[in-house]
């Protein structure tokens, strides 16, 4: 699981493997919200066609004020 970890922090480049082995590659990003940094991320491996969607949460603004 320590391979995942590192995808659900936002700006982190790598990417993951497949349940076939291969890299996967990141096809799309989809905002979910235009106050808030969370977002997800869609991987497609290009050998077998597998997509994988990962929602990074990032710090709600309202949270992070002071």
């Amino acid at each position: 699981m320590f391979d995942f970890e590192r995808l659900l922090v936002p700006g982190c480049i790598d990417l993951p493997q497949c349940r076939c082995g291969k890299e996967m590659q990141i096809t799309r990003t989809q905002r979910l919200s235009e106050k808030s940094d969370t977002h997800i991320r869609v991987y497609t491996c290009t050998a077998c066609h597998h997509e994988m969607r990962l929602t990074v949460w990032g710090a709600d603004s309202a949270d992070t004020a002071a």
